[in-house]
Formats: structure tokens, C-alpha cells, sequence
């Protein structure tokens, strides 16, 4: 498919005018009629439709039209960082990271890699659930991602530290002051939990099932900040695993005695797509830092 003709349809779609259009992107009539009708052939389906003396998108167009305007906003973006790189950096280094590990540890690693590196690196960072940026790694929006862990043979993984399970609790909850908690003790609470399909709701919902604990889902959010204003406005209790942005909120944050849970927070890279050599010689810094052995 000929990128231009994805320009060529997007111009379209918001003039739906041939003519002003083509004037527009300073080609003429009929290059833009034969683009558009060769986009029409190779996707199998009419995108305008006459409307009077116009056109307008059809109900097939106007659903392609978001995934184009999305396509040609990345493509920009991206142009746009890979400039800003050429001018003003070495080297660039696109990654993903879970909010959790999004603190002061990253913060270190970045600096004491730039610190030892020639050159001045560009970190482009996206944040997301693990499930997300597993998505982003294998479809080369990022090189890698700092995440829980995931059994995938494409992809190698490296455990850097792993992290246990606390409580929030509400203002005023029963269990406010406490050292610690067991897992029976959580018997008919109200939870806001993550979000359905990530990898900490399914880990949590499987602790739960293998206790025979009744628990009650009241809300649920895709980030643990979200989570944590939710508990702190009083709608439930949150479970997740420790972290400086749990540490930091403005309730304590009470362990979990006999949850049996141990989640991993790994560095990630596709084993088979090859990567700047800043983004390898980062990978290996970063797993350098590991405080899990065997």
C-alpha cells in the first residue's frame, strides 16, 4: 500500500471535496480520484459515498479514518523525535515501563548509565500496564520494557527484584494500625481492584481462588495511583505489590503474611529483532543491577 495514499484519504475525509483536496495536498483531480479508488481496491471496500453533489465517508470510512489519523500521528511523532535525535543526541533508547518501577530506582539506572556512556542518550518512556508494553515491544513501539514478569519464548527476560503483597486501607478501616495481616483475615471485604486482563488481576483473583476467599469487587482501575485515590476516598481496600508509590501514599501500607505471592520485575527485549547498541548496552546495565540470584 502507498503511504501517500493514506495522506490522500485523511485530506479527503476532512475536506470531503475533491477539488479543494487536491488543491491542498498541490496535486490534481484525478491523481487524487485514482489514489483514492486504488486505496478502495486493495482494502475491499468503498470509503466515500456521493451525498448530493458531494461526498461524504462512508460508515466504513469513518471507522479506517481513526486508525489512520492514529497511524499518521505516530509516523509524525516519530519523525519528529528521530530529527530532534539526530540534532541534539547520540543515541536513543524507546522503553516501556509499569508506574511501580517508574521511581527513584529507574531514576538511578538512567543516571548511572548515562554517567558511563559516551554520548548523551535520548530515553523516549511510555508507561502502562504489563500487558500493554508487551504489546508496544512486539509491535516496535519501544525496544524494551520494565514490567512484571511473562512466559513468552520471543521474548528474553531478566528478574531484577521482586516485591510482596501489602493492604490500603481506607480511613478508619478495622485494620488501620496494624503490622501485618493474614489472607483469611480479608474474608468479605470490599476490593478496588485492576483492571480484568492484567497480569495483577489474574494473579490476585487466582491467590484468592486458591484460598477460598469470598471477596467483593467495587471498582477497578488500569493504574495502581488510581487505585490508590479510590481506597483512600473510601470505596474499598486495595491489594498490590509494594512500591515507593504505595510507600509514598498517605496511608501505610500493611504486608500480607501468608499470601504466597511473588511477583518478579523484569527487564524485557524480543530475542529476535535487533536493537541500538545503546539500548543493548542499557539492557545489560540494567540486569547488571539485579538483586535476584539463581
Amino acid at each position: 500500500m502507498n503511504l501517500n495514499y493514506l495522506l490522500y484519504f485523511q485530506t479527503l475525509a476532512k475536506y470531503e471535496h475533491y477539488g479543494k483536496a487536491a488543491e491542498d495536498l498541490h496535486i490534481t483531480q484525478p491523481s487524487l480520484s485514482k489514489a483514492i479508488r486504488n486505496l478502495e481496491q486493495d482494502l475491499g471496500v468503498e470509503l466515500f459515498e456521493k451525498s448530493g453533489r458531494g461526498i461524504r465517508l462512508s460508515s466504513q470510512g469513518v471507522h479506517y479514518l481513526d486508525y489512520v489519523d492514529k497511524a499518521l500521528h505516530e509516523l509524525r511523532l516519530g519523525n519528529e523525535i528521530l530529527r530532534y535525535e539526530k540534532a541534539s543526541f547520540d543515541a536513543f533508547v524507546p522503553i516501556g515501563l509499569v508506574l511501580p518501577a517508574a521511581s527513584s530506582v529507574f531514576s538511578r539506572w538512567v543516571k548511572d548509565f548515562q554517567a558511563g556512556f559516551r554520548g548523551k542518550v535520548f530515553f523516549s518512556c511510555k508507561n502502562g500496564t504489563t500487558k500493554q508494553l508487551v504489546l508496544a515491544l512486539k509491535n516496535g513501539s519501544v525496544d524494551l520494557i520494565i514490567c512484571s514478569e511473562v512466559k513468552d519464548p520471543r521474548i528474553e527476560m531478566t528478574p531484577l527484584y521482586s516485591t510482596d503483597l501489602v493492604l490500603l486501607v481506607p480511613p478508619g478501616h478495622r485494620f488501620t494500625g496494624r503490622k501485618s495481616v493474614r489472607l483469611r483475615e480479608l474474608e468479605g471485604e470490599s476490593f478496588v481492584a485492576h483492571s480484568r486482563g492484567s497480569v495483577l488481576h489474574d494473579m490476585l483473583a487466582d491467590i484468592y481462588r486458591r484460598n477460598n476467599l469470598n471477596v467483593s469487587i467495587v471498582s477497578e482501575a488500569d493504574e495502581n495511583a488510581a487505585i490508590i485515590a479510590m481506597v483512600h476516598a473510601g470505596l474499598g481496600c486495595g491489594v498490590m505489590p509494594r512500591s515507593e508509590e504505595v510507600s509514598r501514599s498517605a496511608f501505610g501500607a500493611i504486608p500480607i503474611r501468608d499470601s504466597g505471592f511473588d511477583t518478579r520485575i523484569c527487564i524485557g527485549r524480543m530475542k529476535d529483532r535487533a536493537i541500538s547498541d545503546a539500548a543493548c548496552a542499557f539492557y545489560r546495565h540494567v540486569a547488571g543491577q539485579s538483586t535476584i540470584t539463581g
